[in-house]
């Protein structure tokens, strides 16, 4: 719902960014963590990817808001 919000305020490229960034994460993390852990090391790799993209929506989203509250 985050990246469907962002494209309909205009923030295409933003969300194209976001993915990058989570992309680059995910096949670093792969290539770490598979090879130690296997199965479950491809698994938190891809925890961590979610993660990242979760904090980056997070302050995108939040630091405009708070800005409205002040």
């Amino acid at each position: 719902p985050a990246y469907a919000l962002l494209s309909m305020t205009g923030k295409e490229k933003l969300v194209a960014a976001i993915s990058w960034i989570v992309l680059i994460v995910n096949v670093v993390a792969i290539t770490i963590l598979t090879p130690l852990y296997g199965a479950t090391g491809a698994g938190l790799a891809m925890a961590i990817g979610y993660g990242v993209a979760a904090l980056i929506i997070f302050f995108v989203l939040v630091q405009p808001t708070r800005n409205l509250l002040r």
